[in-house]
């Protein structure tokens, strides 16, 4: 109704999970390069305790990668996301990072010459690399796919000037990557800092027992989308709208006329 499009026109953003963005199926490993002599499937382990652990869209795409087996993953202790770098966590008394450069960097780990990775980064290709108690363990190259039923909806939303931000703990999920993905403009979308992504997480969680009936949804994050869009698709019509009213209008003014004229005048009352 009206009062859900005034409501949905006054905002200013609207805040999602990077689950909602992008594909639970989608994305790809596309290859792991080790830097020592570590086994692949202590890396894969590793990197997918913590990316499953971590709520994030990387998390799908490794349970795959370990069909599904999540008993086989170890617990985790204190993980944490650092802002724009990625993940650490303590695994078996083992510090473990994964994340991008500028994480191993920021834990003063020695990054290995990159020159053979670089060549595999084609476009939409994304490096992910892991530590192991201060040393470089291995990068996965992976990509990522916007999630086709929400895009639509997404790119609908910030059309109507309504700012996107997003909550996640990937540090390859940035402002500009999401705007090439969702094919809106950059200044369209904000990746919320760690402490706004608890924030939005304890919002989430949150129940209330009543609330007004304005914009009604299933709980799911496409319902919650749809809903919006439909509610500021209603200013689209506004117009329209408008102009079929005027036209009603017309016509019960000229009923009114025509009953007038042929029962007469005295049968019209105030």
């Amino acid at each position: 109704g009206w009062q859900a499009y005034k409501m949905c026109e006054e905002s200013n953003a609207i805040a999602v999970d990077s689950c909602d963005v992008f594909d639970s199926e989608g994305g790809n490993v596309y290859g792991i390069h080790p830097f020592y002599d570590i086994q692949i499937d202590e890396a894969i382990i590793y990197t997918a305790t913590l990316a499953i652990a971590s709520g994030g869209p990387l998390g799908n795409l490794f349970k795959r990668v370990i069909v599904g087996e999540t008993s086989l993953l170890p617990p985790v202790d204190t993980l944490a996301y650092e802002d724009k770098l990625g993940l650490s966590a303590w695994i078996f008394n083992r510090r473990i990072l994964v994340g991008n450069e500028d994480l191993l960097r920021n834990h003063n780990v020695e990054i290995p010459d990159t020159a053979l990775i670089t060549k595999h980064l084609k476009e939409g290709r994304y490096p992910l690399y892991l530590a192991i108690d201060g040393k470089a363990a291995a990068v996965f190259i992976i990509s990522y796919d916007a999630d086709p039923k929400n895009a639509g909806l997404l790119r609908k939303i910030e059309g109507n000037s309504i700012t996107l931000l997003i909550r996640s703990d990937d540090a390859n999920i940035t402002d500009e990557m999401v705007a090439r993905k969702l094919s809106v403009h950059q200044s369209g979308v904000k990746i919320l800092s760690a402490e706004s992504g608890d924030v939005y997480k304890g919002f989430v969680k949150e129940t209330t027992t009543a609330a007004d009936a304005l914009l009604i949804h299933d709980g799911s994050a496409h319902s919650f989308l749809y809903a919006v869009k439909s509610a500021l698709s209603l200013g689209e019509f506004r117009q329209v709208l408008s102009t079929f009213q005027i036209c009603a209008m017309g016509i019960g003014l000229a009923l009114v006329a025509v009953l007038s004229f042929v029962s007469g005048l005295q049968s019209l009352s105030a």
